[in-house]
Protein backbone atom coordinates (compact mmCIF):
# COMPACT_ATOMS: atom_id res chain seq x y z
CA UNK A 1 0.00 0.00 0.00
CA UNK A 2 2.74 2.37 0.74
CA UNK A 3 4.33 2.08 -2.91
CA UNK A 4 0.64 2.86 -4.21
CA UNK A 5 0.58 6.18 -1.76
CA UNK A 6 4.36 6.87 -3.09
CA UNK A 7 3.20 6.37 -6.51
CA UNK A 8 0.44 9.16 -5.92
CA UNK A 9 3.22 11.72 -4.66
CA UNK A 10 6.12 13.35 -6.19
CA UNK A 11 8.63 16.46 -4.58
CA UNK A 12 8.34 19.85 -5.80
CA UNK A 13 11.04 21.61 -6.81
CA UNK A 14 11.43 25.72 -6.39
CA UNK A 15 14.39 26.97 -8.28
CA UNK A 16 15.95 30.55 -8.79
CA UNK A 17 16.90 31.87 -11.60
CA UNK A 18 20.37 30.64 -11.01
CA UNK A 19 18.82 27.04 -10.45
CA UNK A 20 19.59 27.02 -6.89
CA UNK A 21 16.90 25.39 -4.51
CA UNK A 22 15.02 27.89 -2.27
CA UNK A 23 12.27 25.66 -1.43
CA UNK A 24 10.93 22.17 -1.74
CA UNK A 25 7.32 20.84 -1.21
CA UNK A 26 5.55 17.92 -2.22
CA UNK A 27 2.73 17.56 -4.68
CA UNK A 28 0.12 14.53 -5.38
CA UNK A 29 -2.07 13.42 -7.94
CA UNK A 30 -6.19 13.56 -8.03
CA UNK A 31 -6.66 11.59 -11.18
CA UNK A 32 -5.28 9.72 -14.25
CA UNK A 33 -4.77 13.21 -16.16
CA UNK A 34 -1.80 14.65 -14.31
CA UNK A 35 -3.74 16.94 -12.15
CA UNK A 36 -2.71 17.68 -9.24
CA UNK A 37 -2.59 19.05 -5.32
CA UNK A 38 -0.32 20.84 -3.12
CA UNK A 39 -0.25 24.03 -0.74
CA UNK A 40 0.25 27.57 -1.69
CA UNK A 41 2.86 28.59 -0.10
CA UNK A 42 4.86 26.34 -2.00
CA UNK A 43 4.27 28.35 -5.01
CA UNK A 44 4.77 31.81 -3.29
CA UNK A 45 8.08 32.76 -4.55
CA UNK A 46 8.41 35.03 -8.04
CA UNK A 47 10.38 34.86 -10.64
CA UNK A 48 11.34 31.15 -9.48
CA UNK A 49 10.53 27.72 -11.81
CA UNK A 50 8.61 25.18 -10.76
CA UNK A 51 8.81 21.38 -11.27
CA UNK A 52 7.97 18.36 -10.25
CA UNK A 53 10.49 15.37 -9.92
CA UNK A 54 9.91 11.54 -8.84
CA UNK A 55 11.42 9.11 -7.13
CA UNK A 56 14.20 7.30 -8.62
CA UNK A 57 14.13 9.99 -11.56
CA UNK A 58 16.62 12.56 -12.54
CA UNK A 59 13.95 14.04 -14.95
CA UNK A 60 12.35 17.59 -13.76
CA UNK A 61 8.41 18.14 -15.06
CA UNK A 62 7.40 21.56 -15.60
CA UNK A 63 4.13 22.26 -13.47
CA UNK A 64 1.53 24.08 -14.86
CA UNK A 65 -0.38 26.51 -12.75
CA UNK A 66 -4.35 25.89 -13.27
CA UNK A 67 -5.31 27.80 -9.61
CA UNK A 68 -3.96 29.22 -6.52
CA UNK A 69 -4.99 31.24 -3.50
CA UNK A 70 -2.50 31.84 -1.21
CA UNK A 71 -2.82 34.62 1.32
CA UNK A 72 -0.02 35.32 4.29
CA UNK A 73 -1.65 34.56 7.88
CA UNK A 74 -1.49 38.15 9.13
CA UNK A 75 -3.15 39.76 6.03
CA UNK A 76 -6.21 37.14 6.35
CA UNK A 77 -9.56 38.84 5.34
CA UNK A 78 -12.13 36.19 5.51
CA UNK A 79 -13.06 32.60 7.26
CA UNK A 80 -11.30 30.10 4.27
CA UNK A 81 -7.98 29.36 4.88
CA UNK A 82 -6.22 30.33 1.68
CA UNK A 83 -3.21 27.98 0.90
CA UNK A 84 -4.10 26.06 -1.93
CA UNK A 85 -2.45 24.94 -5.05
CA UNK A 86 -3.97 22.90 -8.37
CA UNK A 87 -1.33 22.32 -11.23
CA UNK A 88 -1.18 19.61 -13.73
CA UNK A 89 2.17 17.94 -15.13
CA UNK A 90 2.03 16.38 -18.49
CA UNK A 91 2.60 13.17 -17.56
CA UNK A 92 -0.27 10.15 -17.28
CA UNK A 93 -0.18 9.41 -13.44
CA UNK A 94 -0.82 5.53 -12.68
CA UNK A 95 -1.82 6.25 -8.92
CA UNK A 96 -3.80 9.20 -7.57
CA UNK A 97 -6.09 9.52 -4.38
CA UNK A 98 -9.66 9.62 -4.26
CA UNK A 99 -11.00 12.81 -1.91
CA UNK A 100 -13.26 12.36 1.23
CA UNK A 101 -15.88 15.13 1.05
CA UNK A 102 -17.64 14.60 4.46
CA UNK A 103 -16.25 16.07 7.52
CA UNK A 104 -14.24 13.73 9.74
CA UNK A 105 -14.94 14.16 13.09
CA UNK A 106 -12.16 15.10 15.68
CA UNK A 107 -10.07 12.39 17.43
CA UNK A 108 -10.02 10.72 14.41
CA UNK A 109 -6.87 8.88 13.58
CA UNK A 110 -5.07 9.84 10.41
CA UNK A 111 -1.70 10.24 8.61
CA UNK A 112 0.40 12.56 6.42
CA UNK A 113 2.17 11.97 3.30
CA UNK A 114 4.83 13.11 1.14
CA UNK A 115 8.30 13.68 0.48
CA UNK A 116 11.08 15.42 3.29
CA UNK A 117 14.28 15.58 4.10
CA UNK A 118 14.56 15.05 7.98
CA UNK A 119 16.39 18.25 9.25
CA UNK A 120 20.19 17.67 11.25
CA UNK A 121 19.77 17.05 14.77
CA UNK A 122 19.48 19.62 17.25
CA UNK A 123 17.53 21.57 14.75
CA UNK A 124 14.01 22.80 16.04
CA UNK A 125 11.47 24.10 14.00
CA UNK A 126 7.90 23.84 13.44
CA UNK A 127 7.12 25.63 9.91
CA UNK A 128 7.87 24.15 6.74
CA UNK A 129 9.59 26.91 4.79
CA UNK A 130 12.74 26.16 4.05
CA UNK A 131 15.86 28.21 4.27
CA UNK A 132 18.75 26.23 5.94
CA UNK A 133 21.35 25.27 3.37
CA UNK A 134 21.28 21.75 4.84
CA UNK A 135 17.30 21.08 4.59
CA UNK A 136 17.45 21.98 0.97
CA UNK A 137 19.69 19.94 -1.17
CA UNK A 138 17.99 17.26 -3.88
CA UNK A 139 19.69 14.42 -1.81
CA UNK A 140 18.69 12.56 0.68
CA UNK A 141 14.97 13.06 0.37
CA UNK A 142 12.47 10.42 1.45
CA UNK A 143 8.68 9.30 1.71
CA UNK A 144 7.57 9.12 4.77
CA UNK A 145 4.04 8.83 6.46
CA UNK A 146 3.97 10.16 10.05
CA UNK A 147 0.41 9.19 12.21
CA UNK A 148 -1.56 11.78 13.84
CA UNK A 149 -4.87 12.64 15.04
CA UNK A 150 -7.59 15.50 13.95
CA UNK A 151 -8.51 17.53 17.36
CA UNK A 152 -11.19 19.53 18.14
CA UNK A 153 -9.10 22.93 18.64
CA UNK A 154 -10.74 25.99 16.97
CA UNK A 155 -8.25 28.07 14.66
CA UNK A 156 -8.39 31.90 14.57
CA UNK A 157 -6.21 34.13 12.28
CA UNK A 158 -5.62 37.44 13.10
CA UNK A 159 -5.56 40.65 10.79
CA UNK A 160 -2.47 42.74 11.72
CA UNK A 161 -3.28 45.47 9.98
CA UNK A 162 -6.56 46.11 11.51
CA UNK A 163 -6.90 43.78 14.41
CA UNK A 164 -9.83 41.84 12.61
CA UNK A 165 -9.83 37.94 14.17
CA UNK A 166 -11.27 35.11 11.54
CA UNK A 167 -12.32 31.46 12.55
CA UNK A 168 -11.37 29.32 10.15
CA UNK A 169 -13.91 26.81 8.63
CA UNK A 170 -12.14 24.97 6.06
CA UNK A 171 -9.38 23.13 7.99
CA UNK A 172 -8.85 20.51 10.13
CA UNK A 173 -6.69 21.01 13.10
CA UNK A 174 -4.83 18.42 13.61
CA UNK A 175 -2.02 17.29 16.42
CA UNK A 176 1.67 18.80 15.34
CA UNK A 177 4.70 16.51 14.40
CA UNK A 178 6.34 18.61 14.57
CA UNK A 179 9.75 19.37 12.51
CA UNK A 180 9.74 15.79 10.98
CA UNK A 181 7.06 17.47 8.07
CA UNK A 182 9.87 19.56 6.67
CA UNK A 183 9.42 19.04 2.58
CA UNK A 184 5.73 17.64 3.13
CA UNK A 185 3.73 20.59 2.95
CA UNK A 186 0.83 20.42 0.04
CA UNK A 187 1.19 16.14 0.56
CA UNK A 188 -2.62 14.48 1.30
CA UNK A 189 -3.70 14.27 4.52
CA UNK A 190 -5.31 10.91 4.74
CA UNK A 191 -8.11 8.62 6.50
CA UNK A 192 -7.16 4.91 5.56
CA UNK A 193 -6.63 5.35 1.41
CA UNK A 194 -8.92 8.42 1.38
CA UNK A 195 -7.45 12.14 1.00
CA UNK A 196 -9.26 14.22 3.52
CA UNK A 197 -7.36 17.28 3.33
CA UNK A 198 -3.75 18.78 2.19
CA UNK A 199 -1.25 19.70 5.02
CA UNK A 200 -0.25 23.59 5.42
CA UNK A 201 1.88 22.98 8.70
CA UNK A 202 2.25 21.36 11.47
CA UNK A 203 -1.15 21.28 13.00
CA UNK A 204 -3.27 22.51 10.07
CA UNK A 205 -4.69 20.82 7.10
CA UNK A 206 -7.20 22.55 4.20
CA UNK A 207 -10.30 19.86 4.16
CA UNK A 208 -11.34 17.94 1.23
CA UNK A 209 -14.46 19.34 1.00
CA UNK A 210 -13.68 22.55 0.11
CA UNK A 211 -10.98 21.45 -2.31
CA UNK A 212 -13.98 19.55 -4.37
CA UNK A 213 -15.67 22.47 -3.94
CA UNK A 214 -12.81 24.29 -5.98
CA UNK A 215 -12.56 21.61 -8.38
CA UNK A 216 -15.66 20.98 -9.40
CA UNK A 217 -16.07 24.80 -10.12
CA UNK A 218 -12.96 24.63 -12.25
CA UNK A 219 -14.49 21.62 -13.82
CA UNK A 220 -11.64 19.25 -13.49
CA UNK A 221 -12.35 15.84 -12.52
CA UNK A 222 -11.64 13.94 -9.30
CA UNK A 223 -13.22 10.74 -8.06
CA UNK A 224 -15.07 10.86 -4.36
CA UNK A 225 -15.37 8.31 -1.66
Amino acid sequence: MKDELKLSCFTILVKDKEKKILDRGTGFFINNCGNFLSAGHVFKYKDCKFSAIFEGQAIEYPITEIYKEYVIQDEVTSTSYKDLYIGSISIKSIAFFSLMTEIVPARSKVSMAGFNKLPPDGLIVDIDDLFDEDLIGEDSVYFNTYQTEITDEKRYKTNRSNGSFYLMDNIYSIKSVGSKIRGISGGPLLLGNSCIGIINNTFECVNSKYIANKLSYLNIPYTTI
